[in-house]
């Protein structure tokens, strides 16, 4: 409302700020800088600067140009309807447009400059040169004409349309011919050349979604997965982005490239932090994957995750995330899941996360502009792609990323899928997104550009002025894509007599393989209109990186550049990084391929006076090393005066040999620092990982001769004789085994024995026992040996069989006791026994410690594992048939267990191994690892080529386990209630019908309590069968085994689906009498050929007959049947025609009850072949009460 002044004049307030608008900068370009200054240099009044706060505040309602010369535009001011403003600038005439245009035309750098947004300043002195002036000299010229009552020109509307005009401008210099009537756009690129001006347009979102259509098939590659090797991923992404232009127009704030530095440099903090660091905040598998759960990711419109959630098959949630960072909170736990516990979409979501946040972290991602919903503008961000090895990455990952898992719901609430070639790329995106978006959180844009960057709402570019900022936006990010195009540039580097030579080659992605690359020059007279654009544009482009090529270019290739060597340099480490960062390939002579720099590795030899020795461990080898810097060139290794000499004389890039060596002055004086500063400080876990691994902080390490032969003699002794009282044949890969524990054990090395489960773990541990006592090693020291309760039984039994002469003795129990000195050589105890008598077990010496199932000591902080690690031995082993692999911590905690210190504190490990293998793919810190622990970690599986032929094609093994002290009681009650019935009864039919319901009573109550009692939880601890078969199945899904589980009772079977799923999340079908024909095919087909389904349950009769389930490499029969017949039966099911693997049969028995003694009548081969009442057989029925009794008791 306006108001009056002391004089009684009318003020209208001002006017408001449009919706949307900001505070931007005009003439950011020089060509626009110099299209205000010229203004501004005619403004006497000095008003035009006051035109800037109405340009800022949007006021600028509308613009146009209706005739050539003549431009439009309304302006807001303090009264209701807008002011009109109009500028009738004088037009070229036809002839100096056709001017114009020829002389462009005639020189390829200058369109290519145009084309990628920018004004070349040669226009301006070509102009000058015929008369023309592309800027007013007066500001008369402009006609400028204003409805306000301001009677001064220029009045603060005709400035804000001013620098209306001049953001334009900066935004695309073709707008500056345009308003003097010239459309040069149209007439050097043709308005037939739709590909050239549709180029500048962002791809439209809709174009990579399509209609749901059926779930198509998806199986998981393990080996493929294995494959990825995230180490060769870098910085290509920021590198490419750094180089692209300075202060774009649709910026406006000013130093946009920091702006977007920022949040690479932000993003990239975050993800390096971004892991689990308190594996006890993981939550358990069945809750974090539902079973039967289909995983769906679900974008809005902003290409932002609302819903992430497991359904099941009626479409209701089983799991429901909304938010990111409990997205990301999510994935964190499902990394500490074990591998089995996995499905296949999981696993494929997993890596799609560990990819995403390697990307994030090492800054290999750029940003990609879309056009999403009703024309709005939105920011990807996306995997970089501009070399060899990403690509090769990203294109493994998209062949494993499951269909199933990513969905865009439109703002209609449609679901819409992404097509099959973006969703491995829209799946990284997705995750890459929800990362930078948590990690930059906290940055604020205050231009809709910085908001697109910062992956905000999707903006659209409204305001007078701004129209065409997604087009430049794309424009300008246009540049990181070259390597997608059709037509691409090589650069070509040749050697010649006088220097170097560099030309530019064309290659036809189409006619790979077909049709050699080609010279710009022959290329370009022959190249369709539109592609010659796009390829000069391109170079044009990259000249703002390599000056040389805008007078290349000029000269349509004609004339090669051309560099003497010590010119080189610069174009060598700066030029051609930047061309390969864009994606542009070079090819280099191959003594430039190899170049060569100047490096120190080390050199380790043995210290003065080390010739004969004796060695007590790792401590003791570390001691004998010496280490020195040893210069080198490439894999040439120089002396210190040679090094001095070279670097001393030179710089740059010199001649040396064949080759050409890079001398960087600041490389050169750190390394000089070093040789003057002698030999290497190094940590004892350093200076044993450089020994093994022969490298150190990149640079290789030489192991002198002496230390070699050492080492190589030490290792490579001959081969000991098996022990003479071993009552077994050792098959080759054992025998070897055997020698390997014996020599590590021989040098004071720890040693883990992780061999593939089935492969006689405990038969190679038991001899190199069996050798030590009858050496007379254990006479004084005993061996200790630690062990799940669930395997005490196996191994007292293992070591009576296979070695009767081995004195071993039991420590477990309530009534347990330390047997006298020469009583024993053997001490077998349990892991909870070792916990509870910490101090007297740490009290005595010992020769060898042994610990079976070493994953039960992988919490460093639990009370159990440093009480096992308190036990003194000079020889110590680990033993797991778990892939460790799968989890380098635990591998961390078995070597600090056998090797102590050996490969540092537990964060050394995972910053240098942990994490770069498990976490980031890193094939080559893989490889170094695996070169640091060869000589103590011996791992064999059952597929390797040198074990297969050894091993049968069925191996039967019977297991025993003991019953919990709640299954011992119970069997005890059941057995005096029922032994009460049954010598109360009389012969007959009646007798016989008690004493099968107490055999039944047992069977089930040694399968576990709740089968018998009906009632309680179904949870493996309650039951020593339970727990044995809990050690087996984790065993075998680690190694990504498949298993049948026979047992005769179906209600064993649902207590056994109910126990799985609740400890491994998995959803086992089970295959009963029960069970229709046609679940029973989709259960045998699933089973079969279905990788989330590893496991099997059947009953026994059930899956006696028509059956076949070769997918099985395990048959596990957790209660028997006691007729072999029914058993092999059941057994062949898995061992068959089509079977390519060993299988292994576990047979569970209860030591110490009916089953144990049941079993040795079995395999004793006498005629007990079934329970039943067979004529001519002595029946149970017809047993006496003693007989009944002896068989029946504990015992």
């Amino acid at each position: 409302m306006p108001r009056n002044d002391y004089w009684g004049w009318s003020h209208r307030p001002a006017p408001q700020a449009k919706t949307g608008s900001y505070r931007r900068k005009y003439g950011t370009s020089w060509w626009g800088k110099e299209f205000l200054s010229a203004l501004q240099r005619l403004d006497y009044s000095g008003r035009l600067s006051r035109g800037q706060t109405y340009a800022n505040k949007g006021l600028v309602e509308e613009m146009k140009q209706p005739a050539p010369g003549r431009i439009t535009a309304a302006v807001q001011g303090s009264m209701p309807r807008p002011y009109a403003v109009t500028f009738d600038w004088q037009p070229w005439q036809p002839q100096e447009g056709k001017i114009i245009v020829e002389e462009i035309r005639k020189n390829p750098a200058l369109l290519g400059q145009l084309l990628t947004g920018a004004l070349p300043e040669e226009i301006m002195q070509l102009l000058k040169d015929r008369g023309m002036t592309i800027f007013p000299d007066t500001f008369a010229e402009l006609r400028a004409k204003c409805s306000c009552p301001d009677w001064a020109v220029p009045c603060k509307h005709m400035a804000a349309v001013i620098y209306v005009m001049a953001g334009a401008i900066d935004n695309d210099p073709f707008e500056l011919f345009r308003m003097r009537g010239l459309d040069l756009r149209a007439e050097l690129v043709g308005t037939q050349d739709e590909a050239i001006l549709e180029s500048d347009a962002p791809p439209l979102l809709a174009d990579l979604l399509q209609p749901v259509a059926g779930i198509p098939p998806f199986q998981w590659d393990e080996e493929l997965a294995t494959s990825i090797d995230f180490g060769g991923i870098t910085d290509g992404g920021w590198q490419a982005v750094r180089r692209l232009p300075t202060d774009p127009a649709f910026d406006s704030a000013g130093d946009f490239p920091s702006y977007v530095e920022k949040i690479f440099t932000t993003s990239a903090r975050f993800a390096d932090r971004l892991w689990l660091r308190d594996d006890s905040k993981s939550g358990k598998a069945g809750e974090l994957l539902p079973p039967g759960g289909q995983l769906e990711l679900h974008l809005n419109a902003d290409l932002q995750p609302t819903t992430f959630a497991a359904y099941n098959d009626e479409d209701e949630p089983l799991l429901e995330i909304r938010t990111e960072a409990g997205l990301l909170d999510w994935l964190l736990q499902v990394e500490q899941l074990e591998r089995h516990q996995l499905n296949k979409e999981a696993r494929s979501l997993l890596l799609g996360f560990q990819l995403a946040r390697t990307l994030v972290q090492r800054k290999s991602f750029v940003p990609r502009l879309l056009v999403g919903s009703e024309g709005a503008y939105l920011v990807q961000y996306v995997p970089a792609t501009a070399d060899d090895t990403a690509r090769d990455i990203l294109d493994k990952f998209y062949r494993l990323t499951a269909p199933t898992l990513l969905y865009y719901v439109d703002p209609e609430g449609t679901f819409l899928e992404f097509r099959a070639d973006r969703e491995g790329e829209q799946l990284l995106a997705t995750l890459m997104g929800c990362i930078i978006r948590r990690a930059t959180e906290k940055l604020t844009g205050d231009t809709p550009a910085r908001r697109l960057f910062l992956l905000g709402p999707a903006e659209r570019f409204t305001l007078v002025g701004t129209e065409g900022f997604g087009a430049a936006i794309h424009r300008w990010l246009g540049q990181l894509y070259l390597a997608d195009r059709r037509f691409r540039p090589i650069v070509k580097v040749e050697e010649g007599t006088d220097g170097l030579t560099v030309e530019v080659l064309i290659d036809d992605r189409e006619a790979a393989g077909k049709q050699p690359p080609v010279p710009l020059a022959e290329w370009l007279p022959g190249a369709e209109r539109h592609d010659r654009l796009t390829i000069i544009k391109t170079l044009s482009f990259l000249s703002g990186h390599f000056p040389e090529l805008h007078v290349y270019l000029a000269g349509n290739g004609n004339s090669p550049m051309r560099f003497t060597v010590a010119k080189f340099a610069p174009v060598l480490t700066a030029v051609l990084p930047s061309m390969e960062a864009l994606g542009v390939r070079v090819l280099l002579p191959g003594a430039l391929r190899k170049l060569l720099r100047p490096a120190l590795g080390l050199s380790a030899q043995t210290k003065p006076g080390t010739e004969v020795f004796e060695l007590s461990g790792i401590i003791s080898l570390d001691n004998i090393l010496s280490f020195s810097w040893q210069a080198a060139l490439g894999d040439e290794l120089i002396t210190e005066a040679e090094f001095r000499k070279l670097v001393g004389t030179a710089n740059g890039l010199v001649k040396f040999k064949e080759n050409y060596v890079l001398l960087d002055e600041a490389e050169v004086a750190r390394l000089l620092k070093a040789l003057d500063a002698g030999e290497p400080a190094l940590k004892p876990h350093e200076r044993l990982e450089a020994l093994f691994t022969e490298e150190y902080d990149g640079a290789p390490v030489r192991i002198g001769p002496e230390l070699r032969k050492l080492i190589d003699g030490l290792r490579n002794g001959p081969a000991p004789a098996p022990p003479a009282g071993l009552q077994a044949t050792l098959r080759p890969y054992q025998s070897r085994g055997y020698a390997w524990l014996h020599t590590n054990a021989g040098l004071g090395f720890g040693s883990v024995l992780a061999d593939d489960m089935g492969l006689g773990k405990t038969l190679q541990v038991i001899t190199l026992l069996l050798k030590y006592a009858e050496e007379g090693l254990l006479n004084r020291e005993k061996a200790i040996i630690v062990v799940p309760t669930s395997l005490l039984g196996n191994w007292h039994r293992e070591m009576v069989r296979f070695a009767p002469a081995l004195r071993a003795q039991v420590y477990h129990g309530s009534q347990r006791k330390l047997p006298e000195t020469d009583d024993y050589e053997v001490l077998l105890t349990t892991y909870g026994i070792a916990r509870t008598e910490e101090t007297t077990l740490g009290k005595l010496a010992w020769r060898v410690l042994v610990i079976d199932e070493a994953q039960n000591i992988k919490n460093p902080m639990a009370k159990q594992t440093r009480a096992v690690k308190k036990l003194k031995a000079p020889v110590r082993i680990a033993m797991s048939g778990t892939p460790v692999e799968n989890r380098l911590l635990d591998y961390w905690s078995l070597l600090d267990f056998t090797l102590p210190k050996f490969l540092g504190s537990r964060k050394h490990f995972n910053e240098h191994y942990g994490r770069p293998i498990q976490g980031e793919h890193d094939q080559r810190a893989a490889a170094r690892f695996q070169k640091l622990t060869a000589p103590f970690v011996l791992r064999r599986l059952k597929t390797d080529k040198s074990i297969i032929s050894d091993l049968p094609d069925k191996v039967v093994q019977t297991e025993y386990c003991a019953l919990t002290a709640e299954q011992t009681a119970l069997y005890q009650s059941i057995l005096e209630e029922n032994m009460r019935l049954v010598r109360e009864s009389e012969d007959g039919i009646g007798r016989q019908g008690l004493i099968l319901k107490l055999i039944t009573a047992l069977k089930q109550c040694c399968n576990h309590p709740a089968q018998f009692l009906k009632q309680g939880a179904a949870d493996f601890t309650r039951s020593g069968k339970g727990l044995l078969l809990h050690e087996r199945l984790t065993g075998i899904l680690e190694n990504n085994d498949k298993a049948i589980i026979f047992t005769q009772y179906r209600e064993m079977g649902e207590l056994l689906q109910q126990m799985i799923r609740d400890s491994f999340g998995l959803d086992t079908p089970f295959l009963h009498g029960g069970t229709a024909t046609k679940d029973r095919d989709g259960m045998v087909e699933r089973f079969q050929t279905d990788t989330d389904c590893p496991l099997l349950l059947i009953s026994i009769k059930a899956g006696g007959t028509g059956l076949n389930l070769t997918a099985a490499n395990h048959v596990i029969h957790y209660d028997l049947w006691w007729n072999p017949a029914v058993e092999a039966q059941a057994t062949d099911r898995a061992y068959r025609i089509g079977q390519q693997r060993t299988v292994f049969v576990h047979r569970l028995v209860t030591e110490r009850t009916f089953e144990e003694k049941i079993d040795q009548l079995i395999q004793s081969k006498q005629e007990v072949a079934d329970l039943s009442v067979v004529e001519g057989e002595k029946s149970l029925g017809k047993m006496t009460n003693r007989e009944i009794g002896e068989l029946v008791r504990l015992g």
